[in-house]
Parts: C-alpha cells; structure tokens; sequence
C-alpha cells in the first residue's frame, strides 16, 4: 500500500494554526486576464469606505466570537493594492499576519508604505506578486522591491511567473542574477477548472525552478501529516500536501476538514461563508455589514467538487485548515 493513499493517513494537521479571513476586498481588477481564478468574483469598484465598516464589522466578529487562535489575513481582489490598508486595518485590534495577493501595478512606494505599517505594528506581511501581460517593467520593480526588503530587514515579496506554452525562463534568469530567489512558476491554465495542456519541456523546466524554490523553503515546517500506525512526518507548505493528494493516492474525500471553524471568506458582496475551498460547499453564515456572524464550531465534511473530474485529488489546504478522518 502506497505510504500517503488515504486509507492510511489519520489525519493532516497545521504545526502553526491560524484563524484565516480570506477577504474578498472588490471584483474589481485593473487587469483582464481571461484565466484569473477569481473572475467569478469580477464587479465594480467598491468603495474605500465601504471597506473601512467593514474592518470594524470583522473587529467586532473577532470579538464576539472570541477567536483564540492568531489572527491571519490574506487580502485578495480583484486587485487590492488601490485601497489605503493602513486607513482601513487601523480598525482591526487583532492582526498577526497578512498574505497580500497583488498584480504589483501599483507604486513601488505604495508597497513600501504598507511593508514599514505592518513591521511598526508587528504584524507578518507576506507579498505574493504575480506577472501579468500587462506588466510594466516587473522585474525591476521586483529588484527594487526585494533590494529595499533586505536592506529594511523585512521579509521579500513572493514572486508568481505564469508559464505558457511558449514559455522563456530568461526573466526567470535576470530576476536570480539580480538577488531575486524567491520565485514560483505556476502553469497557465486553459480554464479555471485548472487544467492545462502545456507541452511537457515546459512543465518539466517548471517542475526545476519549483523544486529549487520549495527546497529554499525546506526550514519552513508548516504540515504535519499522522499516520494509521502513528508515526508523523512534516511538510514544507501546501504545494507539497497538494503534491502528496495528486501523486500519493490522498483523497480529501470521507475526512472532517476544520475550515468550518478556523476559516471564513468575505465576498465583494459583504457575506461571509465558512471557506472558499474547491471541495467544500459555500455555507453562507450572513452579511457582514447587516448581521452579527457567529462561526460554527463543528468541522465540515470534505466533498470533492465533481466539476474537477475524479483524478484530480489536488486541494487548495489553507493556513486554517486541518483533515481528520472522520471514522476517527
């Protein structure tokens, strides 16, 4: 029996577990990208103020549901980086860390700006940056970027390069030539359904500059996986348990995952739901701005999203989320 197959996991469990929020901030985008995960959520603008009650709205459900594990942020769009976070998160009591999602358009100060508020409130800031088609001189903003980071002692932006079928690694190269490491490739996909029909020279090119990156990552222990026989063995990050449900035999199928009660997303339209996971269904738990949410208590029954097709057993696990078989 394939040591990571289901019938042998107990379960798989974070090391460092947060309260996630994954905040839907706007639809709105300054990009079109047509294979944009998140165009489902495309709308209009939504104001600043608007965003504004809302953080008191989250600080109050922080509150009122007296959250004891640290709270994390990841704050996605659309594009995010058109709001002033600092105005809006002077809201929030309780912030320990925040994943921003970011196209990268915006000001080189701008990021400056919002890196200098977390460090002076001691909250993790976590940059991931992607390149798009509609790019103006990425790469040297990215330089400038990671070059002020290191200098200020602070932690330098993730950086996300899409590979198509025509793919090139010499801005791979310039950004490594120039102090740039940290670097993602991920596989343009043909559709949001996430598959791609990439020839196989770039997935395997791809597959090299991940493995170099996940190796850089090799100290960050983030997922313990327990076996039926009790023997454990730990995970860098949620690419390697994604690896480990494609490859090893794992299927999210028939365990208790815990993003009921230690994840929620806000949607552009001010509800809140337990997760925005690919295998979960959306339970609505109310409207931000018109009631007063409480977050179940009880896990959830993972369900794989038949859409998906059945050989594909990849899941997006989050900060927040843990699996428990459920006849445990």
């Amino acid at each position: 029996m394939n040591k990571y197959c289901s019938e042998n996991i107990k379960s798989i469990k974070t090391i460092h577990p947060y309260f996630l929020i994954n905040w839907h901030c706007t639809g709105w985008c300054n990009y079109h990208c047509p294979y944009c995960i998140n165009n489902k959520w495309r709308c209009e603008w939504i104001s600043e103020e608007r965003k504004i009650e809302e953080a008191k709205r989250i600080n109050d459900l922080i509150k009122r549901n007296n959250i004891k594990e640290a709270i994390s942020f990841r704050l996605i769009g659309g594009e995010p980086s058109f709001y002033n976070w600092p105005k809006i998160l002077n809201h929030i009591e309780r912030i320990d860390k925040i994943v921003f999602v970011t196209n990268f358009s915006n000001e080189l100060d701008y990021y400056k700006k919002f890196y200098t508020y977390c460090k002076l409130r001691r909250i993790k800031l976590f940059v991931g940056v992607s390149k798009h088609e509609e790019s103006i001189d990425f790469e040297d903003k990215v330089i400038a970027i990671t070059k002020w980071c290191k200098e200020n002692d602070m932690s330098p932006p993730q950086v996300v390069i899409i590979a198509d079928s025509n793919f090139d690694d010499s801005n791979v190269k310039y950004l490594i030539k120039n102090g740039v490491t940290r670097i993602r490739i991920s596989l343009l996909r043909s559709d949001v359904t996430q598959s791609n029909n990439l020839p196989q020279k770039v997935k395997d090119l791809v597959y090299t500059y991940n493995r170099a990156y996940e190796k850089d990552r090799g100290k960050y222990r983030q997922f313990e996986v327990t076996f039926m026989d009790d023997t454990k063995e730990k995970f860098c990050n949620a690419s390697d348990i994604t690896n480990l449900m494609e490859n090893g035999g794992f299927n999210p199928e028939g365990f208790y995952c815990s993003s009921g009660p230690t994840t929620i997303a806000i949607l552009p339209d001010s509800s809140v739901v337990r997760n925005k996971c690919d295998f979960l269904k959306d339970d609505i738990l109310g409207n931000l701005l018109k009631d007063d949410i409480i977050i179940p208590t009880e896990p959830v029954l993972c369900q794989i999203n038949k859409k998906f097709g059945t050989t594909n057993r990849c899941c997006s696990i989050c900060s927040g989320t843990d699996f428990i078989r459920k006849d445990n």
